[in-house]
Order: C-alpha cells, then structure tokens, then sequence
C-alpha cells in the first residue's frame, strides 16, 4: 500500500521546484561550476550522499541565497533535485 501522505517529497510539484531552484540557485552555481552550474551536482566529488544531506544542503543554500521560501517550496527544490540528480529514495 502506498501511502503519499507521509512523505512530503513524494507530493512534491517537481515543476515548480525547477523554477524555483532556477530563479534562486543557477547564478551561483554557475559562478561555482565555471558557468556550467548543473556540474555542482554531476560532479565526480559532490557532496550529497543521502536525501537527508541534500535537504540540509538545500536549507542552508536557501538562507545563503536570501529566499525566504516556505517548507513546501522547500520540498518542491528538494525533489527537484532529486528526481532530477541524485535518485535517492
């Protein structure tokens, strides 16, 4: 039985995760990666392991990008990024 009321992620709109994650995230991952900002992710030495360590990393980028976005669009960045790159489960 599947349940999507106990994870939050699974509910998640990936499509406004990627405009979000594009609006606040992209210019300095692009300054980061040498203009190519999705390498941050792809990237042979990245730093995410765990769905858990991806939501920490997208709760400090947030506050270090200035966004004040609510625990939804938070959500909605991290299964982004998720479906997108990282493929935890």
């Amino acid at each position: 039985m599947l349940c999507l009321g106990t994870n939050s992620l699974w509910a998640a709109d990936t499509e406004r995760g990627k405009i979000l994650h594009d609006k606040a995230c992209i210019t300095c991952h692009a300054s980061l990666m040498k203009g190519q900002p999705s390498l941050i992710y792809t990237r042979e030495d990245r730093h995410i392991q765990s769905l858990a360590a991806l939501r920490k990393r997208v709760q400090r980028c947030s506050v270090a990008a200035g966004v004040n976005w609510s625990q939804q669009a938070l959500e909605e960045v991290i299964a982004y990024l998720n479906q997108s790159y990282y493929h935890f489960r």
